[in-house]
C-alpha cells in the first residue's frame, strides 16, 4: 500500500469515529433541544426547519461532482494512471500515486466549486430572501432575528460550497477516522457557542453563526490533515497540466448525478416547500421536528456502509467483490436494527420527553411517524445500494430519480387540492413514489452485479 494512501486502512475504528462523529452531531441537537424548544416560538422552529432544507441547495449546487471527486481522488490513491469517463481501470499491482493526475484533479475541484459557489449565493441572496421574507409575515415581530440569521446563513452556505472539495480530498484518501476527528472537535465548538449565545437570547442569529465557526473550523484543519508534508512536496515539485481534461472526463457520470440530486431534492425538500403553502406554521414545525430526528436516524443507520465506500471502491477496481458483499451485510443488519430500535423509541417515549421539557412544539402522531420511519429505511436502502453501483463509474439511476422528483411534486399538489389529508399528503406522497420503483431497483441491481453475475458469491 503507498505511503500516501489510506484506504486499505480502513477498518472498525474509522466506524467507531464516523459513529461518534455522527452521535455527536445528533447529541449536539438533544443538547440543544431543551433550550431551543423552550426559548424559541414554534413559528422560530419552523423557520429553522425551512434554512435546514434551504440547505440542502448547497449540496444541490454541487451537482453531482462530489462523489465523482471523491471516487477519482480514491482511483488516484488507489494507483489508477489515468481516468475514464465511464467504467474504470483495474489495477491488478501496487501502483505508485499519479502526482501530475492529482493535482490536475484538485485544481480541476478548485475552479469548480469558486463557480458554483458565485451560484448558490446569488441563488440564495435574491430568490431565497425574497422566500424567506414572505415567510417572516406570518411572525412579523421576528422578522429582523430571522433576516440577519438568514444573511448569516447564506454567507455559511455559499464557504461551504466553496470549500467543499476538502471533503473529497479527505475522502477519497481514505482519512476517514481523522475527518471523523474533525467534526467530533467542531461540534464540540459549535455546541459550546449556540448554547452560550441562545442563552443571550440571539435567538435564531445564534444558531447559524454556531454553524459559521463550526464550518470555519472544519475547514482549516481538513486543510493541514491532507496536505502533509510529504503530499506538500510531491504536489509543489509539479505544475498543474490540464484541468480542463480532468473536468471533461468526470462531467458525464457528474452531470448524470447532478440530475439524481435534483430529483432527491424535489422527492425529500419539495414537502416542506409546498406543504408551508397549504399547512400553517406550526403543523410544519412539528413535521420538521419530526422529520430531523428520523433523519438523525437516517445518518447513523447509514454509517457503517457509507464509512466503507472508499474500500468499496478500492476493493471494485482490484476486483474483490467477495469482500464487497461481507461490508454490504453486516451494513444491513446493523441499519436495520438501529431503525427498528430508534423508531420504538422515539414512537413511545419521544412525546413524553417534549412534554416534561414544556415544549413548544410536538411531535407528529405515532401512526405518522413510524409510516416516516419505513419510508426513510427504504429511501436509505436504495441510496446506499446506488452509492455502491457508482463505484462502477456509471449512474444508471439519473433519469428514475428525475421523474420520481417531478412525480412526488405533481402527487403532493393534487393531495393538498383534491383531498384533505393535511399532513399526511406529505409523507405519502415521496413515500408511494419512491415504493412504486427505486425502493426496490437499485437494492436488487447490486444483488445482481455482486451476487448473481460472477455466480460464485
Amino acid at each position: 500500500m503507498n505511503q500516501e494512501s489510506k484506504i486499505n486502512s480502513i477498518n472498525k475504528w474509522d466506524v467507531i469515529w464516523n459513529f461518534g462523529a455522527t452521535g455527536l452531531k445528533i447529541a449536539s441537537s438533544v443538547i440543544l433541544l431543551p433550550i431551543i424548544l423552550k426559548k424559541f416560538p414554534s413559528e422560530i422552529v419552523a423557520i429553522w426547519s425551512v434554512f435546514s432544507a434551504i440547505s440542502a441547495l448547497t449540496y444541490l449546487l454541487d451537482f453531482g461532482f462530489n462523489s465523482s471527486f471523491v471516487r477519482t481522488i480514491t482511483y488516484i490513491f488507489s494507483g489508477s494512471q489515468e481516468l475514464q469517463a465511464t467504467g474504470y481501470v483495474k489495477v491488478y499491482e501496487e501502483q505508485k500515486i499519479n502526482y501530475q493526475l492529482l493535482k490536475d484533479t484538485i485544481s480541476a475541484m478548485k475552479w469548480f466549486y469558486g463557480k458554483v459557489s458565485i451560484a448558490l449565493f446569488l441563488l440564495l441572496i435574491t430568490f431565497g430572501t425574497i422566500y424567506i421574507w414572505h415567510l417572516t409575515t406570518e411572525c412579523a415581530e421576528f422578522q429582523s432575528q430571522i433576516i440577519i440569521a438568514w444573511l448569516i446563513f447564506v454567507f455559511n452556505n455559499v464557504f461551504i460550497l466553496y470549500t467543499m472539495y476538502y471533503e473529497a480530498l479527505l475522502q477519497g484518501r481514505g482519512l476517514v477516522k481523522e475527518s471523523k476527528q474533525i467534526i467530533v472537535f467542531s461540534y464540540c465548538i459549535y455546541l459550546i457557542c449556540a448554547w452560550a449565545l441562545i442563552i443571550f437570547d440571539m435567538g435564531l442569529i445564534a444558531l447559524v453563526t454556531s454553524q459559521c465557526i463550526s464550518t470555519i473550523l472544519i475547514r482549516i484543519l481538513s486543510k493541514k490533515i491532507f496536505y502533509d508534508k510529504e503530499i506538500q512536496l510531491n504536489l509543489n515539485a509539479i505544475k498543474i497540466y490540464s484541468k480542463k481534461n480532468i473536468l471533461k472526463i468526470i462531467s458525464p457520470n457528474a452531470i448524470k448525478m447532478g440530475l439524481t440530486s435534483l430529483g432527491s431534492f424535489f422527492i425529500s425538500r419539495s414537502a416542506i416547500f409546498i406543504g408551508s403553502m397549504f399547512l400553517n406554521l406550526e403543523i410544519i414545525a412539528s413535521y420538521g421536528i419530526t422529520t430531523q430526528i428520523i433523519g438523525c436516524i437516517y445518518s447513523v443507520a447509514s454509517i457503517y456502509i457509507s464509512t466503507y465506500i472508499p474500500k468499496i471502491t478500492n476493493l471494485r477496481i482490484t476486483n474483490q467483490k467477495h469482500a464487497i458483499l461481507k461490508i454490504l451485510y453486516t451494513g444491513t443488519i446493523i441499519a436495520l436494527l438501529i431503525y427498528l430500535i430508534s423508531t420504538l423509541l422515539l414512537t413511545l417515549v419521544g412525546p413524553y420527553i417534549l412534554d416534561i421539557l414544556k415544549s413548544n412544539t410536538v411531535l407528529l402522531s405515532k401512526s405518522q411517524i413510524i409510516a416516516l420511519a419505513i419510508f426513510s429505511f427504504l429511501e436509505m436502502y436504495h441510496g446506499l445500494a446506488g452509492n455502491i453501483l457508482l463505484t462502477k463509474n456509471y449512474v444508471p439511476f439519473f433519469i428514475p430519480s428525475l421523474v420520481s422528483g417531478l412525480v412526488t411534486t405533481v402527487l403532493l399538489l393534487l393531495l393538498f387540492k383534491y383531498w384533505n389529508i393535511g399532513i399526511w399528503s406529505m409523507i405519502l406522497a415521496p413515500g408511494i413514489v419512491q415504493l412504486a420503483y427505486q425502493n426496490w431497483k437499485w437494492p436488487m441491481e447490486v444483488y445482481k452485479d455482486i451476487v448473481i453475475k460472477d455466480g460464485k458469491y
